[in-house]
């Protein structure tokens, strides 16, 4: 190589460096905008699977709910998914195969989609309730809601099953995993806790808590490693969790006074929320104040702010309140705030400066190679 390439090279390389100190690098998600149904205001992104697909909600002016997808994540109008009977509906979770778990009706019926066409899960004995979360088997767990209960149910075909309950009068069964496993909580009279139970055996698993009697999982990995909150003394303070078997790992409050772990990939990569928010109930998951919470992702237990550490900012976002799933890929849904309405986002991760510099390197080396191939042989001497 002569001269000339080992300038360029540098000269290449030299830039990527000194780029890599600065705000060129600054970002490491770009943020695509979930738009609503065309007339609707606002929207939420509940599920993600494989492919980026992405289901959730759109919101009109006055508050009736369409369950809506974005195929592939793609920005623009999302298709909204059929309802039983023209009622609000609200999509919640999303398989590989694009069957979509959710509900629909004002009373709340629980649905699956497939292939867009919406089968109605309940039965006489449990009319009312939602599904939640829906594995790549098709398995769907969620909530049948009776008169002073709330009941766990699974549903693996055309019967579904009641859940036991290992004690509490009632509980919230709210992700399975590729196991069959399934996450939610339970209700003692001294407070929440988080349980895991096995589909295959029925054996059901409390999990421990921070100090508190109050717990909740939300997420689980193939793995069965599961995500959720837990308190030292209170409920109102909950800090972000995430149980490895019977080991529960604080995984901190890295901005305010509550944090909240929500989902987790099988790669171990979670996501939740922390701030200084008011916690509140909406269903299965909390949800918080949009000025007084911050997404977040946890990467080996190190957080990482998703606002400051994307695009957001730039693209006219005023913040990014919760982030929801993570997938496989590392695609990540969440809400967040753009000219003072709620919007569904999905960050895509930006290759890290190394990744550059390494193609760079890469590249040079091969056009040594294919240098040293062109390069003529002289074999007579002059």
């Amino acid at each position: 190589m002569d001269a000339s390439i080992y300038r360029s090279l540098a000269t290449c390389l030299g830039l990527l460096i000194a780029s890599s100190n600065g705000m060129v690098w600054a970002v490491s998600y770009s943020i695509t905008e979930l738009l609503p149904a065309k007339g609707d205001m606002e929207t939420f992104a509940y599920g993600i699977n494989a492919h980026g697909d992405v289901v959730g909600q759109s919101l009109s002016g006055d508050l009736s709910g369409s369950a809506v997808l974005w195929k592939n994540g793609v920005p623009g109008v999302p298709k909204l998914l059929s309802t039983l009977d023209g009622g609000n509906s609200l999509a919640r979770g999303i398989n590989d195969i694009g069957q979509i778990s959710g509900y629909s009706g004002n009373g709340g019926t629980p649905v699956l989609w497939t292939n867009g066409i919406p089968a109605n899960l309940a039965t006489p004995a449990f009319p009312v309730g939602q599904a939640s979360g829906i594995n790549n088997a098709g398995k769907v767990v969620g909530e049948a809601r009776l008169v002073g209960q709330l009941k766990p149910i699974l549903w693996n075909g055309p019967q579904p099953l009641n859940i036991p309950l290992p004690g509490p009068n009632f509980m919230g069964a709210v992700t399975i995993n590729g196991h069959g496993k399934v996450a939610g909580f339970g209700a003692w009279p001294d407070g929440d806790r988080a349980i895991v139970w096995n589909s295959s055996d029925g054996s059901s698993t409390i999990l421990p808590s921070l100090g508190a009697s109050f717990s909740k999982a939300i997420g689980i990995n193939n793995a069965g490693e599961v995500v959720g909150v837990s308190s030292e003394n209170t409920p109102i303070a909950p800090h972000a969790v995430v149980w490895n078997g019977s080991v529960i790992t604080d995984l901190g409050v890295p901005l305010g006074a509550r944090s909240e772990a929500v989902g987790i990939n099988n790669f171990g990569k979670i996501v939740g929320s922390s701030g200084s928010f008011n916690p509140w109930s909406e269903g299965l998951v909390f949800h918080f104040q949009a000025d007084l919470a911050t997404a977040f992702l946890w990467d080996n237990g190190t957080p990482v702010n998703l606002f400051d550490a994307s695009d957001a900012a730039a693209k006219g976002w005023s913040n990014l309140t919760v982030a929801y799933r993570i997938n496989d890929a590392g695609q990540i849904i969440g809400e967040g705030l753009i000219d003072g309405q709620f919007r569904g986002f999905l960050l895509n991760a930006i290759p890290e400066p190394q990744t550059y510099l390494l193609t760079v390197i890469g590249l040079g080396l091969l056009e040594r190679r294919l240098r040293r191939k062109r390069k003529p042989v002289n074999d007579h001497a002059v």
